[in-house]
């Protein structure tokens, strides 16, 4: 759940303020709410699309022998490559 990870709490911390009129008609606490419900629609409306769009992409890949092949390749290379640069790293 989201509202439990600490960067997420941050976020909302450092963005929603600046939008927060306190001589407006509506309460402080009720527009922190108003904007939290916003931001959160529009990233969960992003979230959506986002998936519909890869599952789409996948499932086309997912028709032909050769993407599948060629997705393994590359899944492949890059284990291996960040195999090699895990290894190759220093402290």
């Amino acid at each position: 759940m989201e509202a439990f990870n600490p960067k997420t709490a941050l976020f909302y911390l450092a963005f929603l303020p600046q939008f927060v009129d306190p001589t407006a008609g509506m309460a402080v606490p009720l527009q922190f709410l108003a904007f939290g419900i916003v931001v959160n629609l529009a990233f969960s409306a992003g979230d959506l699309v986002a998936v519909l769009l890869t599952a789409s992409l996948l499932s086309r890949l997912r028709r032909t022998r050769t993407a599948q092949r060629i997705l393994r390749v590359i899944g492949g290379s890059i284990m291996i490559g960040l195999g090699l640069r895990l290894a190759a790293a220093r402290d």
